[in-house]
């Protein structure tokens, strides 16, 4: 699986990316209660939610939001083939 980002030097094109890569950035969103959440995630970092605008939120959601709910969904099918 390829990401939307890989900052590493080694990966970067030519070189195929590695799935392990902490450089690799993914893009998604999931909609949750009506409202539509893009985040980032990275394997090393984890993930962020953004705004509108595409910048990091000041605020992320509480533990109890349910759009965690719909991330970890997201994060399990887009990383189905690999333990994380």
């Amino acid at each position: 699986m390829k990401p939307d980002i890989c900052t590493s030097l080694y990966c970067s094109p030519p070189n195929q990316h590695c799935p392990d890569c902490s450089h690799a950035i993914y893009h998604g969103e999931v909609v949750s209660q009506d409202r539509t959440y893009r985040f980032e995630f990275s394997p090393q970092f984890g993930v962020t939610f953004l705004t509108v605008m595409g910048t990091h939120r000041q605020v992320q959601p509480a533990e109890n939001n349910p759009v965690w709910d719909k991330f970890e969904k997201w994060r399990k099918g887009k990383f189905q083939c690999q333990a994380m």
